[in-house]
């Protein structure tokens, strides 16, 4: 339809940096649904980047977190990560939670609101063994509080911020 033609026209004139920060802010069920019909090319490798805050915005549970290739591949997400804004946004300890479906697909904090982001590497080194081990535990909690399956064959990741 005509909204249809309008939206294309006005991506086409976007650069690749405007693209990036459009696909940072689009829900995951618009990300899945676009998927599903392109060739799963992102922006650039630093598109939409975001640091994190609280504990360095440590990625502390779920998947193995390597490998992954230039592009994200459709990406199914499962219950109740699927709705997003229906679980609750923080952890008990209050910090914000966000989810990552595979590889190379955008993290997005829970609850509602949430925006979607890409992080900025850091050292692995710079969040001690001590503070690791209480973020696996925390983020361990509220998977499970919230129905949240995850394990290391999953790609399914939680993260504070």
């Amino acid at each position: 339809g005509d909204r249809v033609d309008a939206v294309i026209e006005l991506l086409r004139t976007m650069s690749a940096d405007e693209l990036a920060e459009v696909a940072g802010r689009l829900d995951a069920r618009v990300l899945q649904a676009l998927r599903g019909r392109s060739s799963g090319a992102e922006g650039g490798k630093d598109a939409g980047k975001d640091k994190g805050t609280g504990r360095g915005g440590y990625r502390g549970y779920g998947g193995k977190g390597k490998g992954g290739s230039g592009g994200a591949a459709c990406v199914q997400v499962p219950p109740p990560l699927d709705r997003p804004e229906e679980l609750p946004a923080t952890a008990s300890t209050g910090e914000e939670v966000a989810f990552q479906a595979g590889i190379g697909t955008p993290w997005r904090v829970l609850g509602p609101g949430g925006r979607s982001f890409r992080w900025d590497l850091q050292d692995r080194s710079s969040v001690n063994d001590s503070v690791r081990s209480d973020v696996k535990l925390v983020l361990k909690k509220y998977a499970e509080e919230n129905g949240i399956t995850l394990s290391h064959d999953s790609p399914v990741k939680l993260a504070v911020l």
